[in-house]
């Protein structure tokens, strides 16, 4: 679905076609390998196997993006260069934080209380977690590597699509440096925001340095909320609470690192980092309020909406150089709060429909619940999460014979406690007349109330529906990597995790839906199995305590997991071929016995796991100056977790819901054409689908066969970059082009709206960014601009709406609610000072 349709690259290639393309290029441009040989590309170090190697050198799906890459992109977080690598996408969320990485495809419908199937490292941080993992600003990054393919021996759970690391600068002992630096940046349908960072680095003795990062942005929305209107007819109620650019955001943090480093040998790293981002509304619109004649990127937002996410990690990582070779001990705590505020103005996420239907003081005039005076009142839905981990992990890594074999052994430990609560809360609803539980109805509640107040009253609560849970997850690992060079250049490697995984959550939720007390009482009382009285009693008990129900929950796992690889270098090539594992932890779903006794959803749901297969090759042809990586990769993706939601409490669960596979080609070309223009080119083709379903996931909208969602079946990207002297200043010219293939938003059951039909699939999409800049001596500056064409296409659906009501609600129905689209094209200017 797209807004204005904009021309895109049609896509008819075939994998022949590209294979014929690389083939010509190869032969076309050899001639030439020893006339180019001087102009040699940027050689990437990376640590990915836990020790020094080179991207072509690595027998590993592996990408690099350094530093100076980053800067000239501009690049502060992961959204800003992520598409131009092959084989990875992310889906869009509605504020800073709420993005999910996929590589290769592994993606499927999941909730807040699933770990994602990548797992994002700063340094040897893992900060992946339940929900979705932070977006720490990339201010001083040395590089960023992408690892594809499961990383499960190394990298643990989460880490079944890939990993993505962050590896910071540290700190230098030997230089005083540092760098300051501002911006402003203008957004289309927006206002002007501004930038500003800074990097000091100093030595404090020969043994001791420090090297300090800050940064804070104060950026202006794109998205007006038009006020308070009918959702059944759009007329405006109230503007009073118009505003515009309502998703402002307000970014700072930064990093402190501590180097002692008394002897060549040893070494001891401190660094604390703080990252807090306040978002004033989430970036979400209604394309609905076009025709209603209130304009493009447009809301109607009844009650304020805001996006918090504070993160702090501390990290102490000791190192030591023996003979043998080198001991690293990490011990690191994170902590995240975060709270997300929704509006819950008749969205199919929150119960406003249970409240406007089935309620004596709901206004259909108003489009709301009503106060003792008549007036509107507000409905939110409040979700704060408190998140801590605490990690401790042994590394040792070394050589032997003669050099020929290198392994890597480690043991992990690590706690992470993390606490969920949710409030929907309606203003007024704890006067207003309606049943006690909601599985008797009457007609006027008002009425029923006066005759009959044991079982019909006041709801007593503004507190719609509540929740509180608290999860304490437990992991211990143990893992090695053996690597034996069978001769100078063939490499054989295997790798062995063994994972234990203990979970406990204690859950408490309360609300109408909140207790199954009365629910079973009510059974009780049908069977004749207790009195009119008993049951009143109960209900009563109940009332007093907004139908509190408490629970304890257990869950423990334990497995291993194993990679097997093969390399072989013929010079300019070396061609490798991976089987490995991957898998991310089960948990708990907050669960209580229905009218029946019995679990409406599993209790827990198990670790899903997956088996990949990979063939790869890497050349640097033409003296250095091409560097081409290619990979096919098949994927068995087995008891996949799928979050489904139970149609008798509206609750999402997850359950292990069968079987998928993924197939796929990636390549990538880095070519140093000449001195002063680099081309940098990549495509990504899958084929996926789910091959299987557990009777649990079947008649839920999805069919064996379908595809996996957010997964697009061809990517491509192409960027070339141009250097330039002028009158002694250095300059650069980059222009990069993303193209996104359709792929599916969601699963539909057949019978649903028309709207959750065409909602559910995402058309093609592309994306032109530009960057230029100067430096000479101390100063850069720097010119960029994202979304040169200001593309408005949906890439996402947020919330939708729903009604169940006639007249005026009739057309709500077709409404697909928020959607989240491109942001609008964005202008910034960078002017930096460096001093030493």
């Amino acid at each position: 679905m797209k807004l204005h349709p904009l021309p895109t690259i049609p896509l008819n290639f075939n994998l022949g076609f590209i294979a014929a393309f690389f083939a010509s290029s190869f032969s076309h441009f050899a001639y030439s390998q020893a006339d180019d040989a001087e102009l040699r590309m940027e050689v990437v170090q990376v640590t990915a196997l836990r020790r020094a190697t080179t991207v072509e050198d690595t027998g590993m799906s592996v990408s690099a993006v350094g530093g100076q890459e980053l800067q000239e992109r501009a690049a502060l977080n992961f959204q800003d260069f992520m598409r131009t690598l092959p084989g990875v996408n992310f889906s869009e969320g509605a504020a800073p934080g709420e993005q999910n990485i996929i590589i290769r495809g592994i993606n499927f419908p999941s909730n807040r209380f699933q770990l994602p199937t990548v797992a994002v490292y700063l340094d040897e941080i893992n900060l992946s977690q339940t929900g979705r993992n932070p977006d720490i600003d990339l201010i001083d990054m040395n590089r960023v590597e992408v690892l594809r393919g499961p990383q499960g021996t190394l990298y643990g759970g989460s880490s079944m699509g890939g990993t993505v690391r962050y590896i910071s600068n540290k700190v230098d002992l030997e230089m005083q440096e540092g760098w300051v630096q501002a911006g402003l940046e203008q957004i289309s349908e927006g206002g002007l925001g501004n930038k500003v960072a800074f990097m000091y680095n100093q030595p404090l003795s020969d043994t001791v340095g420090v090297r300090m990062v800050g940064y804070r942005r104060d950026l202006s929305g794109w998205i007006d909320n038009v006020g308070f209107i009918h959702t059944g007819d759009y007329s405006l109620i109230d503007d009073s609470i118009a505003k515009d650019d309502i998703n402002d955001e307000l970014t700072w943090g930064g990093r402190v690192a501590l180097r002692w480093q008394p002897t060549l040998q040893f070494s001891a790293d401190l660094m604390y980092l703080v990252h807090d981002a306040q978002v004033g509304g989430l970036s979400n619109w209604n394309p609905n309020l076009i025709d209603a004649g209130y304009g493009e990127f447009k809301a109607a937002v009844r009650d304020q909406e805001s996006y918090s996410d504070d993160n702090e990690v501390l990290n102490l990582t000791i190192s030591y150089d023996a003979d043998w070779g080198n001991a690293t001990w990490i011990s690191s705590r994170t902590n995240r709060d975060y709270m997300r505020t929704d509006d819950l103005s008749r969205v199919r996420q929150g119960l406003d429909w249970w409240v406007g239907d089935f309620n004596s003081q709901f206004s259909y005039a108003l489009d709301s619940q009503t106060d003792s005076n008549g007036n509107p009142t507000s409905s939110v839905n409040l979700r704060p999460i408190d998140y801590q981990l605490t990690s401790h992990e042994l590394r040792l890594v070394g050589d032997a014979v003669q050099s020929r074999l290198n392994w890597v052994f480690g043991g992990i430990y690590s706690k992470a406690e993390n606490n969920w609560k949710q409030y929907e809360i309606y203003d007024g609803l704890s006067s207003a007349y309606s049943a006690f539980i909601p599985f008797a109805w009457a007609s006027d509640y008002q009425a029923a109330a006066e005759e009959d107040p044991a079982k019909y009253g006041v709801i007593g609560s503004d507190t719609w529906f509540y929740t509180n849970r608290d999860e304490a997850i437990t992991q211990r690992a143990v893992y090695g990597n053996l690597a034996f060079n069978v001769d100078e250049r063939w490499e054989v490697s295997g790798g062995l995790r063994w994972f234990d995984v203990d979970i406990s959550n204690d859950y408490v939720q309360a609300g109408y839906f909140g207790g199954t007390e009365v629910a079973l009482a009510s059974t009780d009382y049908s069977a004749g199995v207790i009195s009119e009285d008993e049951l009143n009693a109960i209900i009563a008990a109940n009332v007093a305590s907004n139908y509190t129900t408490a629970a304890t929950f257990k869950q423990q796992e334990d497995g291993t997991q194993f990679m097997l690889n093969t390399s072989y270098d013929f010079g300019d090539t070396l061609v490798y071929a991976t089987i490995a594992e991957g898998y991310r932890i089960g948990g708990v779903n907050r669960s209580f016995p229905i009218r029946d006794g019995s679990f409406p959803v599993p209790q827990t749901f198990n670790s899903d796991s997956l088996l990949s297969k990979e063939l790869g090759v890497k050349s640097r042809l033409l003296g250095g100056n091409l560097a081409i990586d290619a990979a096919i990769y098949d994927i068995d993706w087995d008891d996949i977790q799928f979050a489904l939601m139970d149609p008798v409490t509206s609750f999402v669960f997850n359950t292990n819901a069968g079987q998928a596979r993924v197939r796929g080609l990636e390549m990538g070309a880095r070519w140093q054409m000449t001195d002063n223009l680099q081309v940098d080119a990549n495509a990504t083709f899958l084929d996926h689908e789910v091959k299987s379903l557990t009777e649990d996931a079947k008649n839920r909208g999805i069919e064996e066969g379908d595809p996996l969602l957010g997964v697009s079946d061809e990517r491509f990207a192409i960027g070339l970059k141009y250097l330039y002297d002028l009158q002694g200043w250095d300059g650069f010219v980059r222009l990069d082009y993303q193209y996104t293939g359709g792929y599916l938003n969601r699963y539909s059951e057949q019978g649903s709206a028309q709207v959750d039909i065409d909602t559910a699939h995402i058309d093609s999409y592309g994306l032109v960014d530009f960057t230029t800049g100067i430096s000479a001596e101390n100063w850069e500056f720097q010119l960029y601009v994202r979304n040169v064409f200001n593309s408005d296409d949906i890439i996402s659906q947020d919330l939708s709406r729903v009604s169940f009501n006639d007249g005026a609600y009739a057309n709500v129905t077709g409404d697909p609610g928020r959607v989240i689209t491109l942001k609008p094209r964005t202008i910034g200017v960078i002017a930096r000072y460096l001093f030493n």
